[in-house]
C-alpha cells in the first residue's frame, strides 16, 4: 500500500509540473522577495500530488495499472478544478470592487451636491 501511494504522489508531482508548464510555457523557479514568497512550480506540484492522492485513495484497491491511470487523470483534473475555483474567486472579488466604487462614486457626488 506505501509504494502505491508513493507512486501516486510521484505521478502527481509530474502531472503538476506539466501543467504549471503548460500553463506558463516554462517552468517557474521559487523567488523570495523582501515582502512575500513566490512558490512557482512547486505549488503546482503540490496540488497535483494531492489530487492524485485523493482520487486513487478514493477509487479504493485497485491493481498498479489504473493507480497510473486514476493518479494522471486526478493529477490534471485537479489542477483544472483549482484553477477553475480560482477564477470564480477572482471574478466574484472583482464584483464586490465594482460595487463598492459604485458606492463609493455615488456617495461622492451626494456630498458635493450637499456642499453646493
Amino acid at each position: 500500500m506505501l509504494v502505491e501511494l508513493c507512486i501516486t504522489i510521484m505521478i502527481g508531482i509530474l502531472m503538476g509540473l506539466l501543467t504549471h508548464t503548460k500553463s506558463n510555457k516554462h517552468i517557474k523557479k521559487p523567488k523570495i522577495n523582501k515582502t512575500s514568497w513566490n512558490p512557482g512550480f512547486l505549488l503546482d506540484c503540490a496540488f497535483g500530488s494531492i489530487a492524485a492522492l485523493v482520487g486513487v485513495i478514493v477509487a479504493g484497491p485497485v491493481e498498479i495499472e489504473r493507480l497510473v491511470l486514476i493518479a494522471i487523470l486526478a493529477g490534471y483534473a485537479g489542477e483544472g478544478l483549482i484553477r477553475k475555483m480560482s477564477d470564480a474567486n477572482l471574478e466574484a472579488n472583482e464584483r464586490i470592487n465594482r460595487k463598492i466604487k459604485a458606492d463609493l462614486t455615488k456617495e461622492i457626488k451626494i456630498d458635493e451636491l450637499k456642499e453646493k
